[in-house]
């Protein structure tokens, strides 16, 4: 083709090239309609792959599709409408919350259209979806979208948004689009993609052996709920995996954009190595992790978030006395376990012995004050890092805490998380009364109301010592209560709210 003669497409003239991929190239053209933009396939054998396109957008106009407005009957171009809009990414990263979830109703819905016509569209990301000055989203570019009919395993996609089971060689289905949604969504709170590395590569076999963090490690002030929501949808295992997707709008109408607990910040490189655990017992590993450190420095939090992790991908609660009993029995577990034991316990390293010299597949945390030498060769011991400054600043900023020199409460508190939070106790606001706090509203939360009725103001280290508990327990109990507004602080000195009757 000359350089000088413009291309042709029908009553379609070319004017600029707006960019190239693996399949076909993007004209912006003029004709009857205007301006619009046309996709030319670039050799015979992507005109089967635009054909698919083009009998996917004449089944049905949809809001987040593109309109068709010409085509080439053997699909060599088709003619639609020119979005103009901002890439999803860029423009999440300048909006709020609540923002974000309308613009993640809509693109669901498209999903579900696609779905519904018997389509995987193959390569949602965020470079695939542009969001117009109306909030509407449009999913673009269905070149490589296959049909119920179509198995066809080899790789399509985008290595950090594909889903894992693609990544093994197995044929696309509305579930491997359900996986990329949940990429989508992780990177429009977080930033950033769920896994990262130096090596682009790496992003090949990250899906398959780690797990991603959950979204509010990176993002504080993001309500625990969005976590479950993205991370249900990030399951290596389809099976696993929340849907389908028309099912999801109602799922995510549901969610929060007001954090509702404790933030949990810093750790992430203990918590990736508990989410390369979870995995291995998965696959049918024996896995023992212990975490050690002083009371107050995270490790509670850690073994939680392990273990709800561990449940989300498969893995089922148990309690070390059933355990034990099979373990002492030499029975097999009938389903890959993970539970969580303390290590001042007499019985726990006996427990953990066995488990390993069963080979049982399984995950066992144990909770210790230090290293436990006889299992160094065969658990993975870890001990939470000391928080930094920017984790203080982030938690600070997550729970509405403004005007307060963080950095001398950060020093004074040695990285602590304990320390740290009752320092902050004092200066976090009263939450808006919409806010549903989650409330631990335990026997512990009961006994600390009590206790503050009958004494009045107490300090935290003087509400431990009474409760026999140590301040970081105390703490995760009285921080959301304090937030909800049924108590109140004056510095570090805790009380009922005036009216409050437990």
């Amino acid at each position: 083709m000359s350089k000088d003669k413009p291309p042709v497409f029908g009553p379609y003239t070319g004017q600029r090239l707006l960019g190239t991929g693996g399949q076909a190239r993007v004209w912006l053209a003029s004709g009857p309609e205007g301006e619009v933009a046309v996709k030319e396939a670039k050799q015979q054998k992507d005109k089967k792959s635009l054909k698919v396109e083009i009998d996917l957008l004449q089944r049905g106009d949809h809001p987040g599709l593109v309109k068709l407005y010409g085509f080439d009957p053997d699909g060599a171009w088709m003619a639609t409408e020119r979005i103009r809009g901002t890439l999803l990414s860029p423009w999440a990263s300048k909006r709020g919350l609540d923002e974000i979830r309308n613009a993640l109703h809509k693109l669901i819905a498209t999903i579900a259209h696609l779905h519904e016509l018997g389509a995987v569209h193959g390569d949602i990301k965020p470079n695939n979806i542009l969001v117009e000055s109306n909030g509407q989203t449009r999913l673009l570019d269905l070149g490589i979208a296959t049909l119920n009919a179509d198995k066809q395993a080899s790789f399509r996609g985008t290595l950090g948004y594909v889903a894992p089971e693609i990544l093994q060689g197995k044929p696309p289905t509305s579930r491997s689009d359900l996986y990329s949604l949940g990429a989508v969504a992780y990177e429009c709170v977080t930033g950033r993609m769920p896994f990262v590395a130096p090596d682009p590569a790496a992003l090949a076999y990250l899906p398959m052996v780690s797990l991603p963090l959950p979204p509010s490690a990176l993002c504080p002030s993001l309500p625990r709920l969005w976590d479950e929501f993205i991370l249900d949808l990030l399951c290596r295992d389809p099976r696993h995996r929340a849907g389908p997707a028309m099912n999801l709008s109602a799922k995510l109408a549901e969610l929060p954009i007001q954090i509702n607990q404790v933030p949990f910040v810093g750790m992430e490189a203990q918590r990736t190595e508990i989410g390369k655990a979870v995995m291995g017992a998965v696959d049918g590993e024996c896995r023992v992790v212990v975490v050690y450190g002083p009371p107050g420095s995270g490790r509670r939090k850690l073994i939680q978030e392990g273990v709800r992790e561990a449940k989300r991908v498969g893995l089922h609660p148990k309690k070390g006395v059933e355990v034990s009993k099979a373990l002492q029995a030499g029975q097999r577990l009938a389903s890959k376990p993970v539970m969580a034991l303390p290590g001042n316990h007499a019985s726990t390293l006996k427990i953990a012995q066995q488990f390993l010299q069963q080979k049982q597949a399984g995950l066992l945390f144990i909770r210790a004050d230090k290293p436990i030498a006889k299992l160094f060769e065969q658990s993975v011991q870890i001990t939470p890092a000391p928080l930094s400054l920017h984790d203080a600043e982030t938690m600070a900023e997550a729970l509405g805490i403004v005007h307060v020199e963080i950095q001398s409460v950060w020093l004074q508190s040695e990285g602590s998380p304990s320390s740290l939070l009752s320092a902050l106790a004092g200066y976090i606001p009263a939450s808006d009364s919409s806010v549903k706090w989650e409330l631990p509203r335990s026997k512990a939360t009961k006994e600390i109301l009590t206790l503050l009725k009958q004494a009045g103001e107490l300090e935290i280290p003087d509400l431990a010592s009474r409760l026999s508990m140590h301040e970081h327990e105390v703490l995760d109990h009285i921080l959301p209560l304090l937030a909800e507004g049924t108590l109140r602080s004056n510095r570090h000195r805790i009380g009922l709210t005036a009216g409050y009757q437990p």
